[in-house]
């Protein structure tokens, strides 16, 4: 799927799960919900390896600014 975004220039950095809702535009917990629904098991770790950012902006989408979170989500 080509998005129109670069892949290669995403920031895949290992980030708290706090990090990576407040770059959706949501709470901790829908974000948690999220995951669970995309079958991205972390455990209860708070911190989410490079690799499990990469699969987050791959299987529930690229976060961007100015577009309603209910559009990124399908």
């Amino acid at each position: 799927m080509n998005n129109g975004v670069n892949n290669e220039s995403l920031d895949t950095t290992a980030k708290s799960k706090t990090q990576l809702a407040s770059e959706y535009g949501t709470s901790v917990r829908t974000f948690v919900s999220w995951l669970k629904n995309h079958d991205i098991q972390t455990g209860r770790r708070k911190l989410l390896t490079s690799k499990e950012v990469g699969m987050v902006y791959t299987r529930i989408g690229i976060p961007r600014e100015n577009v309603p979170i209910r559009r990124l989500v399908r």
